[in-house]
């Protein structure tokens, strides 16, 4: 094997370290977790418990069809979606961060896994766990 082969291969190792290691490798924020679950609760009691566990009665949640303030009024915000779409879904790309700042693409589906919205959301989260405001954005797919 050369020598330059040898490096290639030592700083892939050193680097596979890095990325794997805790301090380098952030964890995804329960809060993060949280609300992607919310969104994917069927049940509206289980959804309440979930929403509870990550959101206060100040965070703010706000995309092109609603702003909502406090647990119950974004509750009410996911019950409505699940009224209007039942049996979507959704899927995520990679979550990005920034301090205490998260963001990530997503795709909607209906219950046919027919495109329907292509998003971006932007979130903020506290040291606490809880998330403090949350943006989305999304285009309507054709």
């Amino acid at each position: 094997m050369t020598s330059s082969k040898l490096f290639f291969i030592a700083v892939l190792s050193i680097l596979s370290v890095f990325l794997n290691s805790k301090s380098f490798a952030q964890e995804l924020p329960k809060a993060i977790q949280a609300y992607q679950q919310a969104w994917l609760e069927t049940n509206a009691k289980d959804r309440l418990n979930i929403i509870k566990s990550f959101w206060t009665a100040e965070s703010v949640y706000e995309d092109p069809s609603v702003n909502a303030k406090g647990v119950e009024a974004f509750k009410a915000a996911i019950d409505k979606f699940w009224q209007d779409f039942p049996g979507a879904t959704f899927e995520t790309t990679a979550i990005l961060s920034q301090g205490n700042f998260y963001t990530w693409n997503w795709s909607m589906f209906d219950k046919n896994k027919k495109l329907l919205l292509k998003g971006v959301d932007v979130a903020e989260v506290n040291n606490k766990g809880q998330m403090l405001h949350l943006v989305g954005f999304w285009v309507p797919q054709k």
